[in-house]
């Protein structure tokens, strides 16, 4: 009996350490999912932001630019590259909802009326006036009273291909 005791033990103790390592390969699988799932439509008035530096820069966007502060901290229209290196940042997150940014017409009318008219502090009253959430003291509880749940999502931008570079070539010699 002692034999089928030690032999149960064992099968006990091996299926414990096996459930364990499936839990333990499942949440490393999640996780590797949320970090490569991305943006795949943008939408006029979605909020984004680059880190760098600790901080966080965010801004409105508006199809295929974005408008945040510039040096003088005055709202402008930039490319979404020029954003990314006027902050030395390599990443865009872009608040979303099953890989649709999040956003409407009316904070993107917001932000356009702001670019020229005012000056901000920092992005964050910039995008969080844009929003105008009331009480809302960072920007993700002002997404969320917004449009309900999201979640930030990268969006990788455009690799320019030969054609396009042609095209900027043709461009610039005329």
């Amino acid at each position: 009996m002692s034999d089928f005791e030690e032999f149960v033990d064992c099968l006990s103790d091996a299926t414990k350490q096996l459930f364990s390592d499936i839990e333990d390969a499942w949440n490393e699988l999640k996780e590797d999912l949320r970090e490569t799932v991305t943006v795949k439509y943008l939408r006029p008035g979605a909020t984004a932001y680059c880190r760098a530096d600790g901080k966080k820069y965010y801004g409105i966007l508006t199809g295929t630019q974005i408008i945040s502060l510039n040096a003088e901290k005055e709202p402008e229209y930039m490319d979404l590259e020029d954003f990314l290196s006027l902050h030395s940042a390599d990443t865009l997150k872009v608040a979303g909802k099953k890989r649709i940014a999040v956003g409407s017409h009316e904070v993107d009318f917001a932000a356009r009326n702001a670019v020229e008219e005012e000056r901000f502090p920092s992005t964050k009253t910039f995008v969080l006036k844009c929003l105008g959430v009331e009480d809302a003291a960072k920007v993700d509880d002002a997404l969320e009273k917004k449009f309900g749940s999201f979640e930030w999502l990268t969006y990788d931008l455009p690799e320019e291909t030969a054609e396009d570079s042609e095209e900027e070539q043709e461009e610039a010699a005329e």
